[in-house]
């Protein structure tokens, strides 16, 4: 996306000269920079909690939440940049020559693959309950929640796993 703001020979109001002299269009790029900045040090530090388990439920809580939150914060951050990069680059941004379109439909799958709403949710109780609810993986269910629910596979919910 920068080094295609550095080709524009125009900013966002005649005034501005070009696109690089532009402080709207600068101050987006710094606030792209550092949502993408922000959500690679949440990876990364999610990453590490992961790789040092030790075993203990209350640090596999603790790590599943801050997947989640991972997984909204690179959500949240991937749409944004996307979509900035359209609003910075106009209708130019989806010809063949760029194909800058292809990072937005990137993030709008991922984003689409795993609901963050659902995150939100589990954060959200453990937030204010420090605790998770069950998260059942299909097949290891209770004697009597079985009875209650179909046993049609299909309608089964998918297990939700750290990181996904």
């Amino acid at each position: 996306m920068v080094d295609h703001v550095r080709t524009l020979k125009r900013g966002t109001l005649p005034q501005f000269g070009t696109a690089v002299e532009d402080p709207l269009v600068l101050r987006r790029i710094g606030a792209a920079s550092s949502r993408l900045t922000a959500s690679r040090a949440l990876l990364y530090a999610t990453a590490d909690t992961v790789e040092h388990l030790d075993g203990a439920d209350s640090a596999a809580v603790a790590a599943t939440v801050d997947g989640f939150r991972t997984k909204v914060a690179c959500v949240e951050a991937s749409l944004a940049v996307a979509s900035t990069v359209h609003e910075l680059t106009g209708a130019r941004s989806t010809s063949n020559k760029y194909r800058l379109d292809r990072f937005w439909r990137n993030a709008r799958t991922f984003a689409s693959h795993d609901p963050t709403d659902a995150k939100n949710v589990y954060v959200g109780m453990y937030e204010t309950a420090g605790e998770l609810p069950p998260l059942d993986s299909p097949g290891t269910r209770s004697p009597s929640s079985t009875e209650t629910r179909p046993s049609d596979p299909s309608r089964r919910e998918r297990p939700l796993t750290l990181l996904r």
